[in-house]
């Protein structure tokens, strides 16, 4: 069983015994949530390519999205245009290993978060964001949700984030985002995938 599951099932477990994820809509809806969740579930990994833009306040980012998630290790890469700036982060918890764009190495074992915040200035959600990329919410924090008429996520807030799911995608029977703004105090982060590939553990 691979880490992602692992989390899934977390979720479930911690749903069920603490109550800690708030599910408003009719029953039918959430019906259609619970079987949509179960087939996002059975993702083991993806890879995925699009666009990224960040404001704060004053400051502004745009620039080209690459991730894969795979069943021990994920890597991120962010290049600015004409392949200015951004940054490669690869690894797992626990053990991140940042590239900047001036080619800087930093081995990042605790608190990624932090460690993002103090190298760009913003503190990048990106442990939560491989949850939301996929329409799910991060299984460590209470979420609070909105939801399409086909039981998709369309609102989640969680960890003092707004994240908000515009549009999905069929991949492989399951539906994706593929347009996402995540929302903090004067943080915007619009993410918006252009490609999706995914693997599964499980058959359809």
């Amino acid at each position: 069983m691979n880490s992602l599951q692992r989390a899934w099932i977390g979720l479930g477990l911690a749903c069920l015994l603490t109550g800690c994820v708030s599910i408003p809509g009719t029953p039918a809806r959430e019906a259609l949530w619970r079987i949509h969740e179960s087939r996002v579930a059975e993702i083991s990994g993806f890879e995925l390519d699009g666009q990224i833009g960040v404001i704060d306040r004053s400051r502004g980012f745009t620039g080209s999205l690459a991730w894969h998630e795979g069943r021990s290790e994920s890597l991120v890469l962010v290049r600015g245009p004409l392949g200015s700036g951004g940054f490669r982060l690869s690894g797992h918890p626990g053990h991140w290993v940042l590239l900047t764009a001036r080619g800087r190495q930093v081995v990042i074992r605790h608190g990624l978060r932090p460690a993002l915040r103090r190298w760009f200035g913003i503190p990048v959600p990106l442990a939560s964001l491989r949850f939301w990329v996929l329409g799910l919410p991060d299984p460590r924090f209470p979420a609070a949700f909105s939801w399409t008429a086909r039981g998709r996520v369309r609102t989640l807030r969680q960890d003092r984030w707004r994240v908000t799911l515009s549009q999905y995608l069929s991949i492989g029977g399951r539906a994706l985002p593929t347009n996402l703004i995540l929302t903090h105090r004067a943080i915007r982060i619009h993410v918006r995938v252009g490609r999706w590939s995914i693997d599964r553990d499980k058959p359809s």
